[in-house]
Order: structure tokens, then C-alpha cells, then sequence
């Protein structure tokens, strides 16, 4: 400011804030001269708060500027999950207690019991709910379980009636604008080539079309004649070549539900080839379709075999085994308890199963997530 030099009045505002002991009461400038002094503030709560500071010249005058002061809170969002059993007879209280160590007013708690605990339905769900990313597959793991879960979507408070609707519709648009002329999807742009990815788009289409939802004819079929077109043309398969008939037998599933696969083809792979599928969701994904044509004796073979080869992955293994086709051990296990149990296969180890996906060590994939949760639902279903 112009004016004459000498000792200045300072004072400082800050509705909200909390200011540090050792600010001045005034400052002395020389012509020309700067002065710059650090002020300590703290906040008590989150907001947007002003700090005014004033200065009074040796003239009188009084000269304002005013700073704006965002306060935000940085700390991570965290969750926790308690399991435990109740015997007859047993209660339990759900008090504040369960908020100790974290900030007042921020938490939630949510109680789940049955399937919906053992399986961990709402960390799924909201682990769903807030994953960022945005590939075909990402899309589609993140829509599938609102078909079934649109309840508990509602009761978490994640979404209403018309918002589940609405993040449908705009999921299914999303997922369609990846379709190429011929049927086949890519992963960020319409480019065909990944039989598997086919087939579980496909599988969500199905399913949406099967709920009710709106899918366009044209777009549905073109899915479904791409996954008959490449189930003909598929070459013969071992565990280790030609992606050991992993998407074969995920398109050969999908297309059963519709009736429109061929019982000859699931009963020659049931019978000639049941054993040269790489992956036990592969062996369930034939159960399955087997199951869907009324052949039960065939399906529960193939469950069978799913059950012996996913316990065997576990022991060697352990749970953190990533492949190609999105998957991994936990992801299987998911699988084959959700399609087993749709399927009314009893062969399968349902504990067991269950124990394997309930408690990763680790964070969870969207594929693991999402075939949690169709688990979850078959379980309750059942």
C-alpha cells in the first residue's frame, strides 16, 4: 500500500479456526520495506472458514484482506469386519462401541446374518459400488449383482428405486458401445477377439434380459450369434493349449440357458473331455449347462470334478492365483458354489467352498466380488 511508513496495527479473524499464541499486535514497515510473518492455525472440524486480517496504517487507515481456509479431512476410509457366532438363546447389542477409534459422526455400521454374513455381502457390494475403473469387464462386474441385490443396494443406502434403474440402463449403454458389428465385444472400444470377455457380457445380457431389463433385441442377438458362430468354430483343446476350453465351455453355458446350444456338443464334452478343461469353473460351467437341459447325472460328474480340482488349487496354491481369463482360485470357488447350487447339484463341498472365498487375506478382484455375490444370492435363494 502507498502511505507513510512506521508501526502498523495487526489483528486477525478467524471464525472457527484456532490461531497459534505470538501474532503481533503490530509490525513495523520502512519505505519500501516487507514484513512476513507465519500465523499458526488449527481446525477443530471439516468446512470452508475465512481469516480476516487487518491492518491499520499509521494514517489510520485500515486496510482488509480476507483468505479463504478449506479444512478437509484426509484420512482414508477404513472397514472393518467382526464375525462371530450366536448359540440359542444368544444376543447381541449393537452399541457405539463398535465406532471406537474413529472420527465422530463418520461411520456407519451395518448387521448381516445367514449366507449374507458368511459370505460378506455388503463389503462386497460397496467394494463394487466404489471401484473407479471403467473396462468392459469392470462395467459388467459392477452392474451383474444389482440384478439380484437391488434390495440391499436400497437398505445400504447406496441407492434408490429409480437410481437402480438408472445405473442399470447407463451400464448397459456403456457396455453396448464396446460391441463391434459382429457381436464381439473389446474392452474399451468396440474390437472383437476375446472369446471369454464374449461370453461373460453375454452371461449379463442373458440375465438382464431374463430380469426384466429393457436390452435391445439387435444387440443381444448379435451376442448370441457371435458366441454360436465361435463355439463352432472352436478347436479341439487340451488343459494346456488353445486356452484349455475355458471360454468354450463359458459360452457353451451361456448359450444353454437360452436353449440355444447344441446337447449333442455338452454331452461330448462331458464325456470325451471332462478332464482336459484347465480350470474347474470350466468343468462347472459345462455342469451347469448340462443342468440346464435336464441332464443331471452328466452335470453332477462335471461338479464333482470342479470340487476335487478346486480343493487341489487351494492346498497348492493358495488363493492369490491370476490367469487370463480375469480369474483366479477365490474367483472359481465363488463360481462353481453359485452354479452348483443354481444347478441343485449336492456333489459339491458347500462348506468348504464357502470357507475358501469368505475370508481373503488379500483385497478382492471385481471377478471375485462379483461371483461372491452370486453366491451369496444362490444361498439364499437355496
Amino acid at each position: 500500500t502507498d502511505g507513510p511508513a512506521g508501526e502498523m496495527g495487526l489483528t486477525i479473524d478467524a471464525a472457527g479456526l484456532d490461531l497459534g499464541a505470538g501474532i503481533p499486535a503490530t509490525i513495523s514497515l520502512t519505505e519500501k520495506g516487507k514484513a512476513a510473518l507465519r500465523v499458526p492455525v488449527s481446525a477443530r472440524v471439516a468446512g470452508d472458514f475465512e481469516m480476516t486480517v487487518a491492518l491499520t496504517t499509521p494514517a489510520g487507515k485500515v486496510l482488509n484482506k480476507v483468505l479463504r481456509v478449506p479444512v478437509r479431512v484426509n484420512d482414508p476410509q477404513v472397514s472393518q469386519t467382526r464375525r462371530f457366532e450366536l448359540g440359542a438363546g444368544d444376543t447381541f447389542t449393537l452399541s457405539r462401541d463398535v465406532f471406537a477409534g474413529l472420527r465422530a459422526g463418520t461411520g456407519s455400521a451395518l448387521v448381516s446374518a445367514g449366507p449374507l454374513a458368511q459370505l460378506n455381502v455388503p463389503e462386497l457390494m460397496r467394494g463394487l459400488d466404489l471401484y473407479p475403473y471403467g473396462c468392459t469387464e469392470q462395467l459388467t462386474s459392477r452392474a451383474m449383482p444389482l440384478l439380484y441385490f437391488s434390495e440391499g443396494a436400497r437398505t445400504m443406502g447406496m441407492a434408490q428405486d429409480e437410481d437402480l434403474d438408472k445405473r442399470l440402463e447407463k451400464a448397459l449403454q456403456q457396455i453396448l458401445t464396446r460391441q463391434d458389428g459382429s457381436g464381439a465385444f473389446g474392452l474399451w472400444q468396440p474390437q472383437g477377439g476375446d472369446f471369454w470377455l464374449d461370453a461373460y457380457v453375454g452371461d449379463f445380457l442373458s440375465r438382464a434380459k431374463a430380469k426384466g431389463v429393457d436390452v435391445p433385441d439387435i444387440a443381444f442377438r448379435a451376442a448370441m450369434d457371435n458366441l454360436r458362430n465361435q463355439v463352432s468354430y472352436a478347436s479341439d483343446f487340451e488343459a494346456d493349449t488353445n486356452g484349455g476350453g475355458v471360454a468354450l465351455a463359458y459360452g457353451l453355458m451361456v448359450l444353454a440357458r437360452g436353449g440355444a446350444a447344441r446337447i449333442g456338443d455338452l454331452r461330448y464334452y462331458a464325456d470325451e473331455k471332462a478332464n482336459d478343461f484347465a480350470t474347474p469353473l470350466a468343468q462347472a460351467q459345462l455342469g451347469a449347462a448340462l443342468a440346464f437341459y435336464g441332464d443331471q447325472q452328466r452335470a453332477d460328474r462335471l461338479f464333482a470334478l470342479a470340487n476335487r480340482d478346486i480343493a487341489t488349487l487351494a492346498s497348492r496354491t493358495g488363493r492369490a492365483v491370476w490367469r487370463d481369463d480375469y480369474g483366479s482360485t477365490l474367483r472359481d470357488a465363488a463360481a462353481i458354489l453359485n452354479l452348483a447350487t443354481v444347478a441343485g447339484s449336492a456333489v459339491v463341498d458347500r462348506e468348504a467352498l464357502v470357507r475358501l472365498i469368505s475370508a481373503p487375506d488379500r483385497g478382492r478382484s471385481t471377478q471375485e466380488m462379483t461371483w461372491g455375490l452370486l453366491a451369496a444370492h444362490s444361498l439364499l435363494k437355496d
